[in-house]
């Protein structure tokens, strides 16, 4: 028996035939939609994930032909398997150019068919799992909420591939810059939609009158400006995943008009009378905790309810502070890699004001930062100098409570900040030039080049 949510369409024009492999492939557990005509297969085939095809060649009105080359256009991924007569040799050679995975010739006989089947979702299953082997190569570089060894990170990996293999909505928990939305991805990636597209709606940043024609839609003159039929994210998004970020920012009434969407698997755009047919995996992202909104009536218990079938908590870098210093050296190899730049490691005192710094904007800024001192560094490691101002701070002011020292460090910081401009140094001081200059002269400072030259400031 094979799992029940392998999905089955079965397109044979005559009722014995059609009623016959219905019944063969329904006792093994495959859930069979079995239909007539080929006009009939192509309204469903965009409406569902299909694992396979069974399609007869001898339809009437549109030929098989016809059905197989519309199918692989709409669902390249999808396996055919063709029903031929003896007398279609021909036709059965050009179907195997169109794309078709195999064929069986008729009359049928049970275990040819069944076999025939069996092979299909095997092989199926082993291009699922090379497709996610893929997957994570294709996007080694990118990859970095994983890295790291502290126990959240570790019970998380088992958790997302636990929740990728599953069809229902995910919640994902967590602060600004942890990843969710690579986290959204990721899921997408590693899911039976990974073939169809994946859409992201940031909805922070939509305003909220245009929230309703970004997710749904809108027809040509809804409102003023609306000057062409616009399609939303959710169509856009048919057979695949969204992700709304910022899910509290819905209103009731999009709220309402999702938990529709969800129920009856279609929706109407913006002033539009048809309903438009989709059938989308929604993973939703949040900073807070969506049930503190339900209880004060901001969000609709329902929906809460669908949306959190799965739930991720991504943690923030204060929660796995031994995962820092392996993301650095990660952003490192990834930087120098994709600028050519041969960076071998970061210095000691720069890798201690990285481990010292709360990172408040989580692997983001992470990412940014070494980014940015991949960039600037002149030797073969990232130094504490390379790194921005925020991160230095005071950190690496002298261990000493000589106020001349204190001052020395601190102008050094604002002229580096500001690439040495006297000017502006000077204001954000609250000295005069004069006095700024007099400072550098007694206190030896001195902007360096890439090849340790001396540079005169900028006035």
């Amino acid at each position: 028996m094979v799992k029940p949510n392998v999905h089955v369409m079965v397109v044979e024009p005559d009722s014995s035939s059609r009623e016959l492999v219905n019944n063969w492939l329904s006792q093994e557990g495959y859930n069979v939609t079995a239909l007539e005509s080929g006009e009939s297969a192509l309204k469903l085939v965009h409406e569902r994930l299909w694992d396979f095809v069974i399609l007869s060649l001898s339809l009437r009105g549109m030929t098989g032909m016809e059905v197989l080359e519309r199918i692989k256009k709409q669902q390249p991924g999808i396996p055919v398997m063709i029903l031929v007569e003896m007398s279609q040799l021909k036709e059965t050679t050009d179907a195997l150019k169109l794309g078709a995975s195999s064929s069986i010739i008729k009359p049928l006989e049970q275990i040819q068919l069944l076999v025939a089947a069996r092979r299909i979702v095997e092989n199926r299953e082993v291009a699922s799992e090379n497709e996610m082997l893929r997957y994570r190569l294709d996007n080694i570089l990118g990859s970095y909420s994983f890295v790291g060894r502290s126990p959240v990170i570790t019970e998380l990996r088992e958790k997302v591939k636990t929740i990728a293999a599953d069809d229902n909505p995910v919640m994902i928990y967590g602060e600004h810059g942890v990843g969710k939305e690579y986290f959204a991805k990721m899921l997408h990636g590693m899911s039976r939609r990974r073939y169809m597209p994946f859409e992201a709606a940031s909805l922070s940043f939509v305003p909220p009158a245009l929230i309703e024609s970004e997710l749904f839609g809108h027809e040509k003159a809804a409102f003023t400006g609306a000057a062409f039929t616009k399609n939303g994210r959710f169509e856009l998004a048919n057979l695949g995943t969204i992700y709304l970020d910022e899910v509290s920012e819905l209103n009731q009434e999009l709220q309402t008009k999702i938990e529709q969407m969800l129920d009856k698997k279609e929706f109407r755009r913006v002033d539009g009378t048809q309903a438009i047919k989709v059938d989308v995996r929604i993973i939703a992202g949040s900073i807070g905790n969506l049930e503190e909104h339900v209880k004060k009536g901001a969000f609709r218990e329902e929906l809460y309810r669908r949306l959190t079938a799965n739930v991720i908590y991504i943690p923030s870098l204060k929660e796995r502070p031994e995962d820092i210093p392996l993301l650095a050296d990660h952003f490192l190899q990834v930087f120098s890699a994709r600028i050519n730049k041969r960076i071998k490691r970061i210095s000691q005192s720069a890798l201690e004001f990285i481990t010292d710094y709360a990172w408040p904007g989580n692997v983001r800024e992470l990412q940014n930062a070494i980014e940015r001192a991949v960039i600037l560094a002149r030797n073969d490691r990232v130094d504490a100098d390379d790194l921005p101002f925020r991160i230095r701070g005071y950190l690496d002011m002298p261990r000493t409570k000589s106020i001349k020292e204190w001052e020395k460090h601190h102008i050094r910081h604002v002229l580096d900040e500001n690439g040495w401009n006297i000017s502006k140094s000077a204001k954000d001081l609250g000295i005069d030039r004069v006095t700024l200059y007099n400072k550098i002269k007694r206190y030896k400072l001195k902007k360096l080049g890439a090849m340790g030259e001396v540079i005169e400031p900028v006035e």
